[in-house]
């Protein structure tokens, strides 16, 4: 018998699975093959792609690990709250980032070693920034 759970699971096992058979699909690798590499069950793999189990976190590092992911990449909540990553530029390259002001970077979510920034690191780093800007301006 399957575990019960709440809506807020239901809702993230469901963005997990999108997220999962997004990154299978971008590194053309099957869920037989992810089993392989994991040695995760295929049924394991089939239940998370099919939104029926969550994930736990020791599944979703062997995953991450052999799809050479970030955690982020299939669970949102190492991503930061939904609100944050829909106001935040996420993929700049190229000019786009060469023309962003270095004062309107957001750098709410990250998180160093799963947990989020403190406000103090989360200055040090803009100073940390700031300070390599000046230095490539030179």
């Amino acid at each position: 018998m399957r575990k019960k759970y709440a809506e807020v699971e239901k809702v993230l096992m469901a963005e997990m699975a999108k997220n999962l058979k997004s990154v299978l699909e971008k590194k053309k690798v099957t869920q037989k093959e992810l089993a392989e590499k994991t040695g995760l069950s295929t049924s394991a793999i089939s239940d998370y792609t099919n939104a029926k189990t969550l994930m736990s976190p020791g599944n979703l590092q062997m995953i991450c690990d052999a799809l050479d992911v970030a955690h982020g990449d299939i669970d949102p909540t190492f991503r930061g709250s939904a609100q944050i990553k829909e106001s935040s530029p996420q993929y700049l390259t190229g000019e786009a980032l060469g023309e962003l002001p270095i004062e309107n970077l957001h750098i709410h979510n990250l998180t160093r070693n799963g947990k989020p920034l403190t406000d103090d690191q989360k200055k040090r780093l803009v100073q940390i920034l700031q300070s390599a800007a000046d230095l490539l301006d030179q």
